[in-house]
């Protein structure tokens, strides 16, 4: 997941990232996680969005 988001596979690739937010969206019926990053040469995101159901 790292290497994914941060184009990095090690500890030493990942502490070149300038800066990671994350921001969690809470609704009535969903969340959603948030994670943006950002390194000398990318910025990468990934959104994790979760739904309820009711019975």
């Amino acid at each position: 997941m790292r290497r994914a988001l941060f184009g990095a596979g090690t500890p030493r690739e990942a502490a070149n990232v300038r800066f990671a937010f994350l921001v969690i969206i809470p609704a009535a019926d969903m969340i959603a996680f948030v994670i943006l990053a950002a390194s000398d040469a990318e910025t990468a995101a990934l959104i994790v969005a979760v739904t309820c159901e009711a019975d």
